[in-house]
């Protein structure tokens, strides 16, 4: 028998330290379709799987100074996942997502008061009303069970509902074992001698313990649990992770109200376990487990589709010994499911290297149910076999796996058979006759759904600056597979600002002036919403705007006036992280660049770092996270017609200063650099640079997320040699990536050279464009740029022209 395989890809992690390894949770908060990581202190973004950086700080949570883990839910169901700190020396913390990758302490407001030591929680819609209701276990107290009663609100009904109140409570699951459409709850305690508790729903919001009747109330030191149908009867039997010499439990589920220990047949008796997760890693159709143990080493556990399991944890990659928390996702969107452990000395990334089998993933967007469907129930028949996935968010041991978007491994079936949704408010939806190998959306009441794409920012982007009485934001429109109305909304934060604008029916918004506090650096970010799935777009824009003025005075009497030069180029960033923009001038001859640091009345010249080291012949720089690590970096630029010079790259430390890199290719290669720009051309989620050279190739440079960029050697965009001055970039054709347009001139001849246009294809390649007059025009062109002057929702282009010829725009007509 073949091992499913793993790769170790923690070098992915921004940061993968950590001493702490009891809970981690994944989920996508911020609506961008890529799954996101919570470990304690850390808050890693998926950035289109290939890199995760820590946000926490940026992102408004307070976890506070004892936190086991935490839980992702939607309470107040607008579409955004919530965050539950599972709290034990303080106060348990809930706070709201804004939906701008920020959250708001929300305790107060939805009636949160948990203080005595908190374990493990879930959400779940027990009392099928719609909303998301919430059971905390306790270790020192009662237990809890909040009961959404407005929406947003939550009333503490423990005592009326029956849940245990001595205590001894760490991992807690929910699921439907008895199929009568009501979730329930299994209980594990801990230390040994306190019975395990199974809390049957009993459908008016009250529970009754049958954990002793139904042969599961084994007095083990019990701390993670799962629910999962092993043997695809149709049926949830339960999984217990035991510590110390206490083996691990797997019950099946008698389908009468009772279950037999079968761990010892089935070969899943590992001792020392405290978190445990579920999935079909190879997607055979069976449902394979990981335990997660402090000693010794972790089990995978592979489904043989007979009733037992086979440990291939070392075969497969899993050597994990010290980490106690486990949380599964498909990280990657590749429909396998890899594994996150979290633990000392570090977190570990284990990607799943996939095989030839075939998966259907199902997202459910509820329209009566909870927006994520929790406390739903998926049925897959296929290959005339039924597999079943209950909706739930949160389980085990203060951890949390990507059930919200289940994954069922089909063999070598390449179609489902049928699909049907059990919606937690009683609603029945089937779908038939569904390609393998995709991601699919199912709609309560609608069924099959896809999900629309969401369109690409516009104006402003990254960098830009605006003013006036009128703020204009536009972008392309999002790509539509179902031909519904759609709608998007902005979210706009920044200085003194952070405010949701609704219902937009257009690809174009014109914001008034006052709607912003004052002159400031803000933010803004795109969605959109087909009426069932609210998608988020990747980029988030960050731009400088003026709202009170119009026009601008000349400012003199500061330090950045008086700096007479060869000046050509000019980059506004916040470099220190102040929320001040600061101006790197680079400059020609023997005159060394300019930084200048934006103290908020003036600018203040810092001539000691190795940014303006460097003396002669800098045509431009650009700015722009190149690592992941939320600071800006800057790249700057080279040459002379008559000698080749290497270009900069500096990372910005987070202390004011920079490291400049070395030993790469886009430092090393010596050029006739002349302009640059930051763009993430491959939509992967990180910048890539496009530098433009004097009678020589151009050069595109791929960047990896950790700021190592790798030359792209193929494509007209790098083997048109030309006399290339500057460039500008624009989604022109409005099909959600940025094409390039290049402006060309031999200064030495004082002749005119055809300018550059190239369509970016979607997939790493270009399309170099040969008819049309702005490639066929002849002019001394020096530089060019996007905007769109008729307000018809496409970019047109303004190029400027050298030796006394007239400028030139071209009015884009919106066929490509």
């Amino acid at each position: 028998m073949n091992a499913q395989t793993f790769t170790n890809a923690s070098s992915r992690l921004s940061s993968a330290a950590n001493g702490f390894e009891w809970g981690t949770s994944v989920a996508d908060f911020n609506n961008d379709g890529w799954v996101d990581i919570y470990e304690r202190g850390t808050l890693y973004i998926n950035e289109q799987g290939l890199f995760f950086r820590d946000m926490f700080a940026e992102s408004g949570l307070d976890q506070g100074s004892s936190t086991f883990g935490a839980v992702f839910g939607d309470y107040n169901d607008d579409g955004y996942l919530d965050i539950f700190f599972e709290n034990f020396g303080s106060p348990s913390r809930l706070f709201r997502n804004e939906g701008n990758r920020r959250f708001v302490f929300a305790n107060s407001d939805a009636n949160v008061n948990v203080s005595v030591l908190t374990q493990t929680c879930g959400w779940a819609d027990f009392n099928r009303d719609g909303t998301l209701d919430l059971f905390i276990d306790e270790d020192r107290g009662n237990n809890i069970l909040l009961k959404n009663t407005t929406g947003d609100r939550f009333e503490n009904i423990s005592a009326t509902a029956g849940v245990p109140t001595n205590g001894n409570s760490y991992g807690m699951s929910w699921g439907d074992f008895n199929n009568d459409g009501l979730p329930d709850v299994f209980i594990a305690t801990c230390p040994g001698g306190n019975e395990n508790h199974l809390l049957v729903n009993n459908g008016n919001e009250t529970f009754t313990n049958i954990a002793a009747t139904a042969g599961v109330n084994d007095r083990s030191s019990s701390w993670g649990n799962i629910w999962l149908d092993y043997n695809n009867d149709g049926l949830l039997d339960v999984y217990i992770a035991n510590t110390s010499s206490d083996p691990n439990i797997l019950y099946r589920n008698n389908g009468d109200g009772t279950f037999t220990n079968v761990s010892a047949t089935a070969g899943v008796t590992g001792n020392g376990g405290f978190g445990c997760a579920a999935a079909d890693f190879d997607n055979d159709g069976w449902i394979d487990i990981y335990a997660a143990t402090s000693s010794p080493q972790h089990s995978l556990y592979r489904n043989n589709g007979d009733g037992t399991f086979t440990d291939i944890a070392v075969n497969a990659g899993v050597f994990e010994d010290s980490h106690d928390a486990v949380g599964l996702a498909d990280f990657n969107n590749d429909g396998w499911m890899d594994i996150f452990t979290a633990g000392s000395p570090q977190n570990v990334l284990l990607i799943n290297d996939g095989g030839s089998n075939h998966w259907i993933g199902i997202r459910t967007r509820g329209v009566s149910s909870n927006y994520y469907g929790v406390s739903s129930r998926i049925e897959v028949y296929s290959n005339g076999a039924r597999q079943i996935r209950d909706i739930t968010a949160g389980s085990s041991f203060c951890s949390q796996s990507d059930q919200l978007r289940p994954i069922f491994g089909l063999g070598s079936a390449t179609t489902v058979d049928s699909i049907i949704v059990r919606w937690s408010t009683g609603v029945v939806d089937v779908v038939r006759n569904i390609d393998a190998d995709q991601y699919i959306t199912i709609a309560e009441g609608v069924g099959f759904n896809q999900s629309p794409v969401a369109g690409a920012p516009l104006s402003p982007l990254s960098g830009d600056s605006l003013s006036g009485a009128n703020l204009r934001f536009s972008w392309s429109g999002a790509v539509n597979p179902e031909a519904e109305d759609l709608t998007y909304r902005i979210h706009l934060w920044g200085t003194g600002v952070d405010t949701l604008i609704q219902v937009i029916n257009d690809t174009l918004l014109y914001l008034p002036g006052p709607a912003l506090p004052g002159p400031g650096n803000y933010s803004w970010r795109l969605e959109v919403s087909d009426g069932y799935s609210l998608v988020s777009g990747f980029d988030i824009v960050d731009f400088y705007a003026n709202p009170t003025h119009e026009n601008f005075t000349s400012v003199t009497g500061v330090d950045i006036s008086p700096d007479s030069g060869y000046s050509e180029g000019v980059v506004w960033s916040d470099f220190n992280n102040d929320g001040l923009p600061d101006i790197y001038v680079s400059n020609l001859l023997s005159q060394k660049n300019l930084y200048y640091v934006n103290d908020g009345g003036g600018f203040n010249r810092v001539d000691s770092l190795g940014i303006t080291a460097r003396s002669g012949d800098s045509y431009g720089a650009t700015s722009g996270d190149f690592n992941g690590d939320g600071l800006p970096d800057l790249f700057v630029i080279h040459g002379l017609s008559n000698q080749d010079q290497n270009n900069q790259l500096f990372l910005n430390d987070g202390a004011g200063g920079f490291t400049e890199v070395s030993a790469t290719p886009i430092v090393s290669d010596g050029g006739r650099s002349w302009s640059c720009s930051a763009i993430d051309f491959d939509r992967d989620g990180f910048l890539d640079i496009f530098v433009a050279n004097y009678g020589q190739n151009n050069a595109l440079y791929r960047n990896d997320g950790t700021g190592n960029f790798t030359k792209v050697t193929t494509g007209a965009v790098v083997s048109d040699g030309g006399f290339s001055l500057g460039n500008a970039w624009a989604d022109y054709d409005l099909d959600g990536d940025p094409d390039l347009f290049v402006a060309n001139a031999n200064l030495g001849s004082g002749t005119g050279a055809a300018n550059f246009l190239y369509r970016n294809n979607g997939d790493g390649t270009f399309t170099k464009i040969t008819e049309g007059q702005i490639v066929t025009d002849t002019h001394l062109s020096v530089g060019g740029s996007w905007g769109d002057y008729d307000n018809d929702g496409d970019p047109d282009l303004f190029v400027t022209n050298y030796g006394g010829q007239n400028n030139a725009l071209y009015r884009n007509n919106g066929d490509g």
